[in-house]
């Protein structure tokens, strides 16, 4: 799956399956193809980062959000089948989203402000809310360059500002827990990123 080249923000291209650098659309049309499609919008959106679900992928550009299945949900998508729909009208930017369980937390496009993406079966679409909202003092007049996703055992991202400040997100959604901090060092940090360490043993 390859994105916004340069010229075509919003194309995106599959290639065929179980082949990973053959882009050719042979005809007849086959289940088969590759796929090239644009999405059709009404403003130029621009293809940052696509995350994977159960309802097909959603596609993150700096204007929206879209989910791209066989027309329903969680169905295969091929030359024949494809349907993108808008979710959520808020962009992201560049730094790529992180998945925490169910939920998807990306920056949105001016990339002073967190929002986090989940279903909701109500509206049946991806939506969320402004996760940053209540910690906005520590987002005015700043952006956020990286971040790494700690889950266990703290549930912790990471965020780098872009004054170098480290950020702090403790996010639990299913305890409803979202609190934002930030470390006080005397250097200033560039980026950041998570290292899976080894549980060491009881009694050493």
């Amino acid at each position: 799956f390859l994105a916004a080249p340069t010229g075509a923000p919003q194309t995106f291209y599959m290639s065929q399956p179980g082949s990973y650098f053959n882009f050719n659309i042979p005809d007849p049309v086959v289940a088969s193809n590759a796929i090239t499609e644009t999405l059709v919008s009404g403003v130029l959106n621009t293809i940052k980062s696509i995350v994977s679900s159960t309802a097909g992928m959603l596609v993150l550009t700096d204007k929206s959000t879209w989910l791209i299945n066989g027309g329903s949900s969680g169905s295969a998508v091929s030359p024949t089948a494809i349907v993108a729909n808008v979710q959520s009208n808020t962009g992201a930017s560049d730094v790529p989203p992180i998945v925490a369980n169910y939920d998807v937390l990306f920056v949105q496009s001016k990339g002073s402000a967190v929002r986090d993406l989940s279903y909701n079966i109500y509206f049946n679409v991806f939506t969320g809310t402004d996760i940053s909202v209540t910690a906005s003092h520590l987002f005015f007049g700043y952006t956020i360059t990286g971040w790494a996703w700690a889950e266990s055992p703290f549930y912790v991202v990471w965020a780098t500002r872009s004054d170098g400040v480290m950020l702090t997100l403790t996010f639990l959604k299913e305890q409803e827990f979202v609190g934002w901090s930030h470390q006080v060092t005397q250097g200033t940090y560039q980026s950041v990123c998570a290292v899976t360490e080894v549980t060491s043993n009881a009694g050493n």
